[in-house]
């Protein structure tokens, strides 16, 4: 589980799919760059969740507030970055199980 690899979108659709998901000029300059930097690569749905958390917790600079706020739309996110469905849901997965064992 959680190996499957896809390939990230590139980078002109991965920008319009994010954009989708919000519109917020801060993300667009200050956290969609860092996750348009691994556009086009192959990752598993771990790996993409990692992306994820690292741009989201660079683009929240350590404020836990700021980062709980965005983490709340992760599956958008993936979403975003996984056309695959079926990998979309092991990262979801893989997401909801790392938030639980960090809430213990």
């Amino acid at each position: 589980m959680y190996h499957n690899t896809i390939a990230l979108p590139s980078k002109t659709t991965l920008l319009e799919r994010l954009l989708q998901v919000d519109e917020d000029v801060n993300f667009q300059m200050l956290l969609y760059p860092k996750i348009l930097e691994s556009a086009g690569q192959q990752k598993t749905a771990m790996k993409v969740v990692l992306l994820l958390r690292i741009a989201i917790n660079d683009y929240a600079g350590g404020a836990p507030l700021i980062e709980a706020s965005v983490l709340v739309r992760m599956h958008e996110f993936i979403d975003a970055l996984i056309l695959d469905k079926g990998v979309a849901e092991e990262a979801k997965m893989y997401f909801e199980k790392e938030m639980a064992m960090a809430s213990r």
